[in-house]
């Protein structure tokens, strides 16, 4: 009987270990009301980028050149402004090119000779006659591409013109062109069937093989017409691209695309478990960036350690992090005024509805019950201003710590009494550069657990960098562990997110394709109407759209159809942030126990909050809820 008494029934490994109640963190990330607010946060965020972009894009310096970012990073500050340089200065010269390339075009329409293709010679052969027609109709006074580009330039110096004008000028004789070939393959596809019909090889042969010549030079016929509508697609691609590439993209529009890509290959690096590869590369670029140091010591002869790496040292977590900080270094070095303004924008969202996925984060972990919508984003706006100012403070003090050593470098520009006093007072500095480095390594390491820190306790920005660096620092090693699982484990579910996704785009694309028959022969032969209107998903692109093989009915239309798949994508997007949100909130909570002996229950709760049961205690009757408490009780005495 005693015996029986110490049986091991059940073994709870949340007791045991602490890191299993990271695996919370899915079912935390994807309560609605959480989902909900992380997607108004990415429609701000986006949003207001978008129009900072569209204010910044009347400046000549409101666009970034294409890979611009990346050059910054692995490029010298010299080597950097060079380039930037050399691309604002030849944008006259390239988009003269580009009008003097597309007048041409316009003029003969010698580029779309391509499309009098071989699988017809019907339709080539009508295609080249009535092209002939079209030249012969040209404007009087064109001359080839290359006068035309120096007469361009010397119009637009003399007229005062920008690379603006003439790209509006290019476009519109792109349109002008485009209108032309489509008047000219109307008339190839009437010329081609009278030639069909009056070719008298197809009718020497007896009459099934007659039907059959015509059958087959009538599809070759339909094969071509949709190759020439592929053709101009390209064509139209091209033209975007080329004037992309004069014009720059928008600032907001180049940081989000690289953080963007950033996160994805970071997710992947750690599906593969790698979190240090690629720091040997990464020191490298930081090398391009710094000047050559000149020293008189001993060398061993041996690479610098911090270069040395294995061969196929492939980019890690770690890397494309590090590379993320440097796209914000790239818009707060080269684009101070708008980082700002954005920065100051995303701060107040994140401050707002950040605050509030916090505020469910940890009402569901610490009680496993629900705050509504409403009453997330009013405990936020009742701690606005110390999530607000909570990364500001630790930065703050980092800059006023360098305004200081700052000035002590303007000591030791004194002549000769300075640099004494400088070497006098460096004790003082150094000092000052260890608080930097405690500031900084508490600010990289447990800023994530600022905005929990106030979310549970309801305190204020002081209490949370206190505590969340006194947490980092007092369990440095499994503060590192923790986030590690954190990383694998949201990796794992928002592959099952983005999968789960893909499946259901995928079903749509494919059942309604189904029942579209016609309209895909910009895209090619085995294309229709939603081809055009929205490609096939991929797994890592679920938001594909022609936008260049549309009309204007065809682009409204795509604009209506892209706006419920984009709903959806940016619901896959939000479980970035959402999942962010409760991985931290649970370390925070299981660095807390550790810390302070903190049960995991007490959260900060106000007498005005109302916290909404769980739904299936919501209908029980008060002699259920008892026997429920009851059989509870048994089960931890058990």
């Amino acid at each position: 009987m005693a015996d029986d008494q110490n049986v091991v029934k059940r073994i709870v490994w949340g007791e045991i270990f602490s890191f299993p109640h990271i695996f919370k963190s899915f079912r935390m990330a994807t309560q609605p009301h959480k989902m909900a607010l992380a997607f108004v946060a990415l429609v701000l965020l986006i949003g207001g980028g978008l129009i900072m972009d569209s204010i910044w894009k009347i400046s000549d310096t409101g666009t970034a050149m294409e890979g611009e970012i990346l050059l910054h990073i692995s490029s010298s500050p010299d080597r950097f402004d060079a380039q930037i340089e050399q691309w604002q200065d030849g944008r006259l010269l390239q988009a003269a090119s580009l009008l003097a390339a597309t007048k041409n075009d316009r003029r003969d329409l010698s580029t779309w000779r391509g499309l009098a293709g071989a699988k017809s010679r019907h339709f080539s052969e009508a295609f080249e006659t009535l092209r002939k027609d079209y030249v012969a109709t040209k404007e009087q006074g064109d001359e080839f591409a290359s006068v035309q580009r120096n007469k361009i330039l010397e119009d637009a110096e003399k007229n005062d013109q920008d690379w603006a004008d003439l790209i509006d000028q290019a476009e519109e004789a792109y349109e002008y062109e485009l209108d032309k070939i489509n008047d000219l393959l109307e008339d190839v596809e009437d010329k081609a069937d009278e030639l069909i019909e009056k070719d008298e090889s197809l009718k020497n042969a007896d009459k099934d093989k007659q039907d059959e010549n015509i059958e087959k030079a009538e599809e070759n016929l339909a094969l071509a017409l949709i190759d020439a509508q592929k053709a101009l697609t390209l064509r139209k691609l091209k033209f975007q691209k080329d004037v992309n590439a004069i014009t720059g993209n928008g600032l907001f529009e180049s940081f989000i695309t690289f953080e963007r890509d950033c996160v994805y290959h970071g997710i992947m690096a750690v599906r593969y478990l790698n979190f240090t590869g690629g720091l040997a590369e990464y020191q490298k670029m930081l090398a391009k960036r710094t000047a050559p140091s000149v020293s008189l010591a001993v060398e061993s002869g041996l690479p610098d350690i911090a270069t040395v790496g294995p061969q196929d040292d492939q980019p890690g977590l770690l890397f494309f992090v590090l590379l993320a900080v440097e796209g914000v270094r790239w818009m707060i070095i080269q684009n101070w005024v708008f980082a700002a303004i954005f920065l100051l924008w995303a701060l107040i969202v994140w401050s707002l509805f950040g605050g509030a996925m916090y505020r469910v984060a940890a009402i569901r972990f610490a009680r496993e019950e629900k705050i509504s919508f409403f009453q997330a984003l009013q405990f936020s706006k009742q701690k606005f201003f110390s999530f607000f100012s909570a990364p500001l403070v630790p930065i703050i003090v980092i800059l006023g710590t360098g305004v200081l050593l700052m000035i002590g470098g303007l000591i030791g520009s004194i002549p000769y009494v300075g640099p004494l006093l400088m070497g006098i007072l460096f004790g003082i500095a150094i000092l000052m550069g260890v608080g930097i480095a405690f500031m900084s390594i508490g600010l990289v390491a447990g800023g994530s657990l600022l905005y929990p820190t106030i979310a549970a306790e309801g305190s204020d920005c002081f209490d949370a960098i206190s505590r969340s660096f006194t947490y980092v620092f007092s369990k440095p090693f499994r503060a590192v562990f923790y986030g590690i699982i954190a990383c694998i484990y949201g990796m794992a579910t928002y592959l099952f997110v983005r999968l789960f996704a893909y499946i259901a785009l995928c079903s749509v694309h494919c059942f309604v394709k189904w029942g579209v028959f016609t309209g895909g022969s910009p895209m090619g032969a085995n294309a229709d109407q939603l081809d055009v209107l929205w490609q096939k998903p991929t797994f890592w692109n679920l938001h594909q759209f022609n936008w260049a093989a549309m009309g204007g009915w065809d682009s409204i239309c795509a604009i209506l159809v892209a706006v419920w798949v984009l709903i959806l994508v940016g619901l896959v997007a939000s479980y970035i942030l959402t999942f962010f949100v409760s991985a931290s909130t649970s370390i925070y909570f299981i660095l807390r126990r550790r810390v302070d002996a903190t049960d995991f229950d007490e959260v900060y709760i106000e007498e005005a909050d109302e916290l909404l049961p769980e739904p299936e205690q919501a209908n029980q009757t008060p002699d259920e809820a008892k026997a429920e408490e009851k059989a509870d009780e048994e089960e931890q005495a058990e």
